[in-house]
């Protein structure tokens, strides 16, 4: 009669080798999903960006900084500290000093944005991560914001 093999025999593998091999797994498709899944501004452009933003004219200009975490006031010339956002960064003068009014921090695509098409075949899913998340954008490092004074004359005529 024959004497019977343990399962772990029959398989070729025993318990310990087959959890070593689940979890090798679990991390490759851990690793593969954050490569196809998220985009390279995504990853390379996830912190907050500084820009400073400085009146054309004079100092301790009064302005309500409004950023995609939130508003405040501050004083121009000032540092913006913001995370990158379709909804951008907005200035607006509050100084009675000057004339009211609203400029937006420039902004361009982000040079990571265009990595994504070294993954060919991930390509078009971290793009579409990079533009969903907002992260595609690169606030301009200074931004100048016009100012006129209150009781003078536009010189658009």
């Amino acid at each position: 009669m024959r004497s019977a093999q343990p399962r772990a025999k029959l398989s070729g593998l025993n318990k310990t080798q087959r959890e070593e091999g689940m979890k090798r797994l679990a991390v490759l498709f851990s690793a593969s999903a954050v490569m196809f899944l998220s985009g390279c501004s995504t990853m390379m452009n996830s912190g907050t960006q500084s820009m400073t933003v400085v009146p054309s004219e004079g100092e301790d200009v009064e302005a309500r900084v409004t950023t995609p975490s939130g508003s405040y006031q501050a004083k121009l010339p000032t540092t913006v500290t913001a995370s990158p956002s379709h909804q951008g960064v907005k200035v607006q003068i509050t100084d009675s000093r000057y004339q009211n009014s609203t400029m937006s921090v420039g902004k361009s695509v982000d040079g990571f944005f265009f990595a994504n098409l070294i993954w060919f075949t991930a390509f078009p899913a971290g793009m579409a991560v990079d533009a969903a998340t907002g992260k595609m954008w690169d606030y301009n490092n200074q931004t100048v914001v016009p100012l006129q004074a209150k009781g003078t004359a536009s010189s658009d005529k």
